[in-house]
């Protein structure tokens, strides 16, 4: 099993004496612990806790983060960066869908709770939240080719993969007809639609 681990980056040197971190007091906290979205970058923090059970104040400990891999093989990078407040943000950016168990420790002892595990998913679009431009939405001109785009969007409102699309038009009298839709280039989660219009009716 492939495991890609991260060690914490400092941005700020350390300042002043203090308590040392004890690993089981300290917490983890954020969403993207326990999910993250397919190439979206997710992140968490560590909160470092002494062994009076106060967090620190400043940085300078040396967290380990390891994240396993799925069963396809591919990997997934994590980034901590010590805030010099006695908190540690991490970032990853996993490649495809499944569970990701996050492995946290501090001077080889795991922090209570480790591992995690990470549930990623691939975002799916979800109608109402989809975004449509273009005048074609509107108007159009006889025996002239329109477009507008759509933007996919899950509920949350992220950018998400770019489905297969039924397009419609309606002709004015209120009788649908039903539009051949065209692929179109798919950039971005992003998917361009075309209609055209006929003289005496749209199809």
């Amino acid at each position: 099993v492939t495991v890609v681990a991260a060690a914490t980056e400092r941005k700020t040197p350390q300042m002043g004496l203090r308590a040392p971190t004890v690993a089981r007091w300290c917490r983890v906290i954020g969403t993207g612990l326990t999910e993250a979205s397919k190439m979206e970058t997710a992140s968490f923090t560590i909160e470092a806790y002494n062994i009076s059970n106060s967090r620190q104040s400043n940085g300078g400990d040396a967290f380990f983060v390891a994240i396993r891999c799925n069963a396809q093989g591919t990997r997934a990078r994590a980034k901590i960066v010590d805030n010099d407040d006695g908190t540690y943000t991490v970032t990853h950016k996993p490649p495809s869908p499944g569970k990701y168990p996050i492995a946290i420790s501090l001077l080889g002892e795991p922090l209570s709770g480790s591992p995690f595990t990470c549930i990623v998913s691939t975002p799916i679009p979800k109608a109402d939240k989809c975004i449509l431009q273009g005048d074609a939405l509107t108007k159009a001109t006889a025996r002239k080719q329109e477009h507008f785009r759509i933007s996919f969007r899950d509920a949350l409102g992220r950018v998400a993969h770019a489905e297969e699309l039924d397009v419609y038009v309606e002709r004015d009298d209120g009788t649908p007809r039903e539009a051949p839709h065209t692929k179109g280039q798919q950039l971005s989660g992003q998917k361009e639609a075309s209609k055209s219009s006929r003289a005496g009716r749209s199809d």
